[in-house]
């Protein structure tokens, strides 16, 4: 018996980009491929310097890649303009950036409450959510602490929180347990990877760190601008 392939939640054909240094053009992403399934926790992994940023950038609207197309939710996604680009990755996706800024004003659970309303969700609803998510990251009391009261982990803790509360089709992490402690980075790894089973998000998580890897379905190692190396276990379907 045959079992069914989870279908794509996000797709990049013949991306590339470089950047000019100076009188010469570096090549930073190669004519690049990428698949990442519904439900799947992707890893990116590479050397410094070898891509993985600008490549997450890229699939994720931030930066336009000199060549090829990125699908999401069957969107080309630099096919839109720039304001529906822009809704479309309030709507659908979530982030997870290394050193992530808080709003100063704002307490934890603001923060967060804030973002799901800027979504068109009621109050009490976003306010609900932004507790619900708090508590999942460990943060349950700290949730009333303005950003100066928290340290740089816990800032960290916030902003997986914030992603996750928006239940994305897409969360995009760039060394999401980078500032973290290796009880804590457990704690964000599992949370990652629960929201993948069982909402059906694709995470894709760019890291150099090895707590990730026995919570990742797919491992892809990037060395000079292109994808050398795949390792993937099967995606149930959703």
């Amino acid at each position: 018996m045959t079992q069914s392939v989870a279908p794509l939640a996000l797709e990049a054909r013949g991306l590339a980009k470089s950047f000019q240094n100076g009188p010469t053009s570096v090549n930073v992403v190669r004519d690049l491929d990428i698949s990442v399934r519904v439900g799947a926790f992707t890893l990116i992994k590479g050397p410094s310097g070898c891509g993985k940023s600008t490549l997450l950038a890229m699939l994720a609207g931030l930066t336009q890649p000199d060549s090829g197309v990125v699908t999401a939710r069957d969107t080309s996604l630099w096919s839109l303009p720039t304001k529906a680009r822009d809704a479309f990755r309030l709507a659908h996706m979530g982030f997870i950036f290394q050193g992530s800024i808080l709003l100063p004003s704002l307490r934890a659970r603001e923060q967060i409450a804030f973002v799901l309303r800027e979504m068109g969700m009621p109050r009490h609803k976003a306010d609900t959510m932004a507790r619900s998510s708090l508590r999942d990251v460990g943060l349950g009391d700290r949730m009333e602490m303005l950003p100066a009261a928290l340290s740089g982990g816990e800032k960290q803790r916030v902003a997986v929180a914030c992603a996750l509360a928006k239940r994305p089709s897409v969360i995009f992490a760039d060394e999401p347990t980078s500032a973290l402690d290796s009880e804590n980075g457990q704690l964000v790894a599992s949370r990652l990877r629960d929201l993948a089973r069982q909402s059906g998000a694709a995470v894709v998580c760019v890291t150099h760190d090895d707590r990730l890897t026995p919570f990742a379905d797919s491992i892809l190692r990037m060395e000079d601008g292109r994808i050398i190396g795949t390792q993937t276990r099967e995606i149930a379907p959703i």
